[in-house]
């Protein structure tokens, strides 16, 4: 059984992301993208929970809320192709951590590769930065996401906590929220 139109954008979406972890089986170059994370996942908890967990940076994806309106009909540009376009909001939560050098050597953070303990000793701003560069980079290079029907992708707004976000145990960390609309496009006579 095929999965649900929505299902399988979130699911696109994981498997873009998914190579950004530091124990991926098939990782991107640090070089292409300068951004690792501990966790990608389609469900969300809270990141206190995954900070305990030894889990971020994390990049936490769900569907978002309102804006589901759809063009298509008799009256629309979609009429004489019979087709119905329809914008699908996801959030996309990246949830940074910056970890002191005296830190990094504690059990919590002994089993992380090399290059995530580099990333996470980088300041936030530094962080913050490689983030928008990497997930805007990684959107932009895949509109359609390889799903059928889906036409456009595209990063809506990104806003970060901006340091609202009070240091546990000492160290700082930052939640950038994307609002990532994929458009995808489908006949009126169908249920996606």
């Amino acid at each position: 059984m095929q999965k649900h139109r929505r299902a399988q954008i979130i699911d696109a979406l994981e498997a873009l992301f998914e190579p950004l972890r530091s124990d991926s089986a098939d990782p991107y170059g640090v070089s292409e993208f300068p951004m690792q994370v501990r966790t990608v996942q389609k469900r969300y908890r809270h990141w206190t929970a995954l900070d305990q967990q030894g889990a971020i940076p994390a990049m936490l994806l769900s569907y978002d809320e309102v804006i589901r309106g759809r063009e298509g009909g008799e009256n629309t540009k979609y009429a004489s192709l019979n087709e119905t376009e329809e914008p699908l909001p996801i959030a996309l939560d990246v949830v940074l951590k910056e970890v002191e050098a005296n830190s990094i050597g504690t059990p919590k953070y002994a089993a992380f590769p090399e290059p995530l303990k580099t990333f996470l000793q980088k300041p936030l701003t530094d962080q913050v930065s490689d983030a928008l560069y990497t997930v805007e980079r990684l959107i932009k290079g895949t509109p359609d996401l390889d799903v059928e029907g889906v036409h456009k992708t595209e990063i809506a707004e990104a806003h970060t906590s901006a340091g609202r976000i009070a240091a546990l145990e000492g160290e700082p960390f930052e939640v950038i929220r994307f609002r990532i609309i994929v458009t995808h496009i489908y006949p009126s006579n169908t249920s996606v």
